[in-house]
Order: structure tokens, then sequence, then C-alpha cells
């Protein structure tokens, strides 16, 4: 059975099988939610990401790529790249 619940708080301090971060393609890790994810799980978050990125390369809108949560509660953080607004690309068509 799958269960999902919305919780109020402090997601780095959640004891959950995965939380969510929305990322950047290269999942560098610098500012807002993913800086706090960062900071929480320590440096195991960043090296996980960095070592994705150069087996995989760049994660492409609307891809996923999923990291341990280092010393997080959680088991895995899922890393989700939306588009990235650009005036040469056919935005909208990325949004589906």
């Amino acid at each position: 059975m799958t269960r999902i619940v919305a919780i109020q708080g402090d997601l780095t301090a959640q004891d959950v099988d995965a939380i969510v971060n929305a990322a950047n393609e290269h999942l560098v890790h610098g500012g807002g939610v993913a800086a706090a994810i960062s900071r929480a799980g320590g440096p195991a978050i960043q090296a996980d990401s960095d070592r994705w990125v150069a087996e995989n390369g760049p994660v492409k809108p609307g891809a996923a790529a999923v990291t341990t949560a280092g010393e997080m509660p959680a088991t895995w953080v899922i890393h989700v790249v939306g588009p990235r607004y650009r005036p040469d690309q056919e935005n909208e068509g990325l949004l589906i």
C-alpha cells in the first residue's frame, strides 16, 4: 500500500523514505531548499550528486536523480529538474 502524507515542518528533519528537491540540471545545491538539504545531509549529498552527474550527464527537465540523504533521517533525496526558461526554446512544451 502506498501512503502519501502532507506535513508542515522542517523537510530535512522528516523520518521518511524520501524527500523531493527542486534541483538544477547540474545538481549544484547552492541556494534555497537545495542548500538547506545539502547542509542538513552533510557532504555526502553533494558528493553523490557530483558522482551522478559525472556518470549520467546533466539531469534533463522533467527527469530526476536519486541520491542518499546523508545524515538526514530520510533514506533518499529525489532531485527533480524543471525546465528553465530560455528565449530560444519552446518553453511551454517543456511543461508537458
